[in-house]
């Protein structure tokens, strides 16, 4: 396969990912002004249209894209089909408290400041959306659909040319520009290597999907508690529990490596 092919091969799954993103914001958007009368996007009337627009595209995108996961493990490798209970738990809790930890550092260094823009999308996103439609949209589609894109397919295909490194890094790039904005892509990228790294070691599609919606649930936790990010309490007992689960973790791998 030439260069050029297997660059078209990588990006497919991303490519296709975005557009079918667009015609779903098409559709909704034309949808809502119907039945609302509304076309102004910052209309009250129209808040959730965000919520609704996620929730066709994954799944959708869940839909048109598993045919093309199960050849990409025919082609690359076939996931595990049982993962350890203890796996799922200490991953999700890892996962859990890497990405509030990220959000710690984030606002510590003040960076949303630095973007102002950040913060109108993050209240967009969270104040006064339906919470059924956000932990469907977030917790549940969310990780299922993007992690079946950037670590079930990108990730495989990088990583079949490139090798392991260049498919955590790249992939996570790829996760992190895809969130659209520079406070996003700090911490899309920094956990999507995470789960990459969650990936590759369990070979199990389930436990970067299971990471990926705690770390989402505990997000969306934290701003309806409305827990300040970068308390020293909270900062210090995620990472408490991060280190914890790492530990166990990397016993548990070492444990299943000297088996296999």
């Amino acid at each position: 396969m030439s260069r050029w092919a297997k660059i078209r091969d990588c990006l497919y799954p991303l490519i296709s990912f975005l557009l079918i993103m667009a015609m779903a914001a098409m559709v909704v958007s034309m949808i809502c002004a119907v039945a609302t009368g509304e076309y102004d996007l910052n209309s009250p009337k129209l808040k959730a249209m965000p919520l609704l627009v996620n929730l066709l595209y994954y799944s959708f995108n869940l839909f048109y894209q598993r045919k093309y996961f199960r050849q990409d493990e025919e082609r690359f490798f076939h996931d595990r089909k049982r993962v350890s209970p203890t796996v799922l738990f200490f991953a999700a809790l890892l996962c859990a408290c890497a990405g509030e930890l990220l959000v710690s550092v984030i606002y510590a260094f003040d960076i949303p400041k630095v973007f102002p823009r950040y913060s109108g999308l993050a209240a967009a996103s969270f104040e006064g959306q339906n919470l059924f439609l956000l932990i469907a949209a977030s917790v549940i589609l969310a990780p299922l659909s993007e992690e079946l894109i950037f670590r079930g397919m990108l990730y495989r295909r990088i990583r079949s040319y490139l090798g392991v490194p260049a498919a955590v890094f790249l992939s996570a790039a790829a996760f992190g520009i895809y969130h659209a904005n520079v406070v996003q892509f700090l911490y899309a990228a920094l956990l999507g290597i995470l789960l990459a790294l969650l990936y590759e070691k369990t070979r199990a599609l389930i436990v970067p999907v299971i990471g990926h919606a705690a770390a989402n649930a505990a997000e969306i936790l934290r701003d309806r508690l409305e827990i300040p990010a970068a308390t020293p309490a909270v900062t210090g007992a995620e990472a408490a529990a991060a280190v914890l689960a790492i530990v166990i973790l990397l016993h548990y791998f070492g444990k299943t490596d000297r088996n296999e």
